[in-house]
């Protein structure tokens, strides 16, 4: 499974985009049964885009801004309402119930907004995700071993911040 769910809404100009940024990595695009026989990408060092295995995924069509309100509102969300062109700019911290306003108000300005999903946001989302290839590992495989108390307990605090 994905090691870790980021969910990232962008609106970049094409101003921006084509005189500031030049994106010179090629990532190859790979079906499950390529990714099985590549072992440069088996390594898990480089990047790659796993084609046709989200298509049955029933977050396709249950992750719309509006329906996340109701699944996910008291999430924390970084609220970059002019993006994050300028360094000096920092976000606005809202919740995701709060700032989908902010985000859908028409502006002069691409804006961004990234989720600080929670364990409680992740385990709710991840709910709607499919099966996923073999050759991906979850935070279930390593987390009991490396987040745990002194007892030897899973460290919830520090799990849930873990996906902040």
């Amino acid at each position: 499974m994905l090691a870790r769910l980021s969910l990232l809404c962008i609106a970049l100009s094409d101003a921006v985009l084509s005189s500031e940024q030049r994106f010179e990595l090629e990532v190859p695009r790979v079906t499950a049964a390529e990714l099985l026989q590549n072992r440069t990408l088996l390594s898990g060092h480089w990047p790659y885009v796993l084609l046709d295995e989200a298509a049955s995924w029933q977050a396709l069509w249950k992750w719309t801004p509006e329906r996340l309100v109701e699944r996910i509102p008291q999430e924390w969300v970084d609220f970059y309402p002019e993006n994050m062109l300028h360094a000096g700019k920092k976000p606005y911290l809202f919740r995701y119930a709060d700032a989908l306003g902010h985000f859908q108000q028409p502006s002069a300005h691409s804006r961004y907004m990234q989720l600080r999903l929670s364990l409680q946001g992740w385990t709710e989302l991840e709910k709607d995700l499919g099966k996923m290839p073999e050759v991906f590992y979850t935070e279930a495989e390593w987390m009991p071993r490396c987040m745990t108390k002194a007892d030897g307990s899973l460290d919830t605090t520090a799990v849930d911040n873990f996906y902040r």
